[in-house]
């Protein structure tokens, strides 16, 4: 098993253990922070597994400040 499987296994894992404790604390902001930042964790693990080609850090800094509307 390669590094990468066993990362992608582990992403998928970890909002089974960490949405109870998230529910707990009555914050839709804080799940919609995590699940966000836990897909795009988990979309770039399943990218690098597959040999896709990656975002450069400036497109994705580029993608964020473009939504800002200001």
């Amino acid at each position: 098993m390669n590094w990468g499987l066993l990362l992608v296994i582990s992403l998928i894992l970890v909002p089974v253990f960490e949405t109870p404790q998230l529910v707990k604390l009555h914050s839709p902001r804080d799940l919609v922070v995590f699940f966000g930042l836990w897909a795009v964790a988990l979309a770039s693990a399943i990218g690098v597994t597959a040999g896709l080609p990656q975002w450069r850090v400036l497109d994705w800094a580029r993608s964020f400040i473009q939504l800002y509307p200001g």
